[in-house]
């Protein structure tokens, strides 16, 4: 067989492997949304290898070096067309890419832009523009009428609303507390930089398409820039699947590889936003946070601990952070960040709200003692706020804890579960603690006392013993219907087995009878249903009390 043949064998063989592998790899991890993504990988890689292993040793055994061949003529061979492509879109490129952009556009201080795009209200915030109006169609396209038109504008003092100053948290988390972003809706479009996206525009980072800036003037509309997107696909570098940084057929910038053993590459002006566009014109970059207040770092404090008081707290602690990278502390500082008690765990983890893990191991004596006070003072004021406590750590602060979680009534629920977490801090054995904790409630006849059995019940979670369970079926009759309903679905009582094996942990002579446990369970259901006025209320717990059954 002539060695022409040979090698277009081989490089057949070797290139039906590659198919069948990056297609199946594909197809393994679309089918398991991504779960088995490195088993479709390792599939992608290994049938070509193989299949390159097999005809290189099929040629080295048979004397055919058509066959040793193949494989490294076809690998290289694709990667020469793949950089030959690329290299094509390359000089394609210059031809898309927009001209310089002229200057005097930036003088321009009306901006309209696309209104489902989201454009950062910082052209606002810093003075790049006067007023940011965003045109907003029907159902979000370009090609529907206009529905409405909302001016954007930086305003200060009796300007802002109550309602303005809602949607300016922005500018408060920076000090900027007597700004804010003031919206009104016009009638009509005003004359500006107007950068839209045309009637036929198309989703999607690999589509094609143009984004257009007119300067209206009167009614008459001169386009002054023009950015065009297009997009090819190209062979991979190597005819692999990869997942890469997404699904398969995401596009990125022309020498970029992410995927195989096809991938779309955009060329020309990748980015198609008004945001990006008017970035380039104003030279201005929108993901920055605004330019924070230069104000005296007292008068921020004080504007801080004035903000949470008021129950911003976003904003409050954003200040006390700033001020805190500054390595500036006052007794306002810390005051303001005592109302991290207010925080909520899912609100730190995603970011809404910032991290002052080590704000307090930086106090002194003195300051320390000011955080506390704040705390209790917080924790024992009724009605101050309707949130979950996440407290500092702080073993300063127990024994008043225990003190105003025992002797302070009307407060609302969450209070008395942050009164109840500062009690853990206290020196006491933990076991001993809390049983003279339960025996004080036990005894008490407050008309808040169900509140902190329902603390008391949250904190002791898996671990509730035969005793208390008997001692709060006593209690039972007293708890009013939201009290039983938080016992019932917040506490979630475990199953006796559950329980038994955890208590055992803390002592292996405890345990917990089955018997107590359906006697308190049917006492709790018991005293539920004598709420026919909430009838949400039974259902929830009926509820429940079927899927204890069914465990």
């Amino acid at each position: 067989m002539p060695k022409a043949a040979q090698l277009l064998i081989g490089i057949i063989i070797v290139a039906g492997a590659c198919w069948v592998g990056a297609y199946t790899g594909a197809a393994i991890t679309v089918i398991t949304m991504g779960f088995l993504g490195g088993v479709g990988e390792l599939v992608s890689v290994m049938l070509p290898l193989l299949a390159a292993a097999f005809v290189f040793w099929r040629g080295t055994r048979s004397g055919k070096p058509g066959y040793q061949w193949a494989p490294l003529v076809f690998f290289v061979g694709w990667a020469l067309v793949s950089v030959a492509m690329r290299g094509y879109l390359t000089l394609e490129a210059a031809k898309v890419t927009s001209p310089a952009i002229d200057p005097d556009l930036a003088k321009i201080k009306t901006l309209v832009v696309d209104d489902f795009l989201n454009t950062s209200r910082t052209f606002v915030s810093e003075s790049v523009v006067d007023q940011l109006v965003e045109i907003a169609h029907k159902d979000n396209n370009p090609a529907n009428p206009i529905s409405s038109v909302r001016q954007t504008t930086l305003a200060s003092g009796p300007e802002c609303t109550d309602e303005d100053m809602a949607r300016s948290a922005q500018l408060r988390a920076v000090g900027r507390t007597d700004e804010c972003f003031k919206q009104t809706m016009l009638p009509a479009v005003p004359d500006g930089l107007r950068i839209l996206h045309p009637a036929d525009y198309h989703w999607g980072p690999s589509q094609p398409g143009k984004l257009t800036a007119v300067v209206a003037d009167n009614g008459r509309e001169t386009e002054v820039l023009q950015w065009r997107r297009n997009s090819a696909r190209v062979p991979a570098y190597l005819p692999l699947f990869r997942m890469g940084m997404g699904s398969f057929d995401q596009a990125q910038t022309i020498w970029e590889t992410r995927s195989g053993p096809f991938e779309v590459v955009n060329y020309g002006d990748v980015d198609l936003t008004p945001q990006a566009m008017a970035a380039a014109i104003y030279r201005f970059d929108p993901s920055l946070p605004p330019k924070p207040n230069t104000a005296d770092p007292a008068v921020l404090a004080e504007q801080a601990f004035a903000l949470a008081s008021r129950g911003d707290l976003s904003a409050a602690l954003n200040i006390v952070a700033l001020l805190d990278r500054k390595n500036y502390l006052d007794d306002n500082m810390v005051k303001a960040a005592a109302y991290a008690i207010f925080k909520i765990k899912s609100d730190i983890a995603g970011g809404r709200l910032p991290k002052l893990d080590k704000f307090a191991d930086k106090l002194n004596v003195r300051q320390r003692n000011v955080l506390n006070d704040e705390i209790i003072r917080i924790l024992t004021t009724p009605a101050a706020c309707r949130c979950r406590a996440f407290l500092f750590s702080s073993a300063d602060l127990g024994q008043r804890a225990i003190d105003a979680f025992q002797n302070t009534s009307d407060l609302e629920q969450w209070q008395y579960d942050g009164l109840l977490t500062a009690t853990m801090y206290v020196a006491t054995p933990f076991r001993e603690h809390r049983q003279k904790l339960f025996a004080s409630i036990i005894a008490s006849h407050d008309p808040s006392n169900g509140r902190r059995l329902v603390s008391y019940a949250r904190m002791a979670g898996l671990t509730l013993l035969d005793a208390e369970m008997r001692a709060l079926m006593s209690k039972l009759p007293e708890l009013r219907g939201e009290e039983l309903f938080l016992l019932a679905v917040d506490v979630r009582l475990p199953s006796p087995a559950q329980a038994a094996r955890f208590s055992s942990t803390y002592d292996p002579q405890l345990n917990v009878h089955s018997d107590t446990w359906r006697a308190f369970w049917g006492a709790m259901r018991s005293q539920a249903s004598r709420i026919p006025d909430d009838k949400q209320r039974l259902r929830a717990l009926d509820e429940i009390g079927k899927r204890q059954a069914e465990s």
